[in-house]
């Protein structure tokens, strides 16, 4: 099976959670990111289809530096982990500020593939 993301997928040394806007709780925490999309660890019951306003905190270039970006997504798939309580769970960025986006490639862009 070919690749088919434009972008590659980045994965955080350190821990981000990810905040849903509309019912105001954690969602869960960043798996992996790119500029079109993520991969969502969550303990939450969630199914495709479901359009979320999200917040994600970024750590920044110099300690102690952090980015907060608000964006929307919607939910492609979920995959059950097995023996686990845990879900993983494909987003679709929808909507983001073009800016947001050219920062995350730039904060990524030394985190590893």
């Amino acid at each position: 099976m070919s690749e088919q993301r434009q972008y590659p997928r980045k994965f955080s040394s350190s821990r981000v959670s990810i905040f849903d806007l509309g019912s105001q709780e954690p969602l869960g925490n960043l798996g992996n990111l790119s500029a079109t999309g993520l991969m969502l660890i969550t303990d939450r019951e969630l199914r495709p289809g479901h359009i979320f306003q999200l917040e994600m905190t970024l750590p920044g270039e110099e300690e102690g530096e952090e980015y907060t970006f608000t964006f929307g997504a919607e939910s492609l798939w979920v995959q059950r982990i097995s023996s686990s309580e845990h879900s993983w769970v494909g987003l679709q960025i929808i909507d983001m500020a073009e800016s947001d986006t050219a920062l995350i490639e730039r904060l990524t862009q030394d985190w590893k593939e």
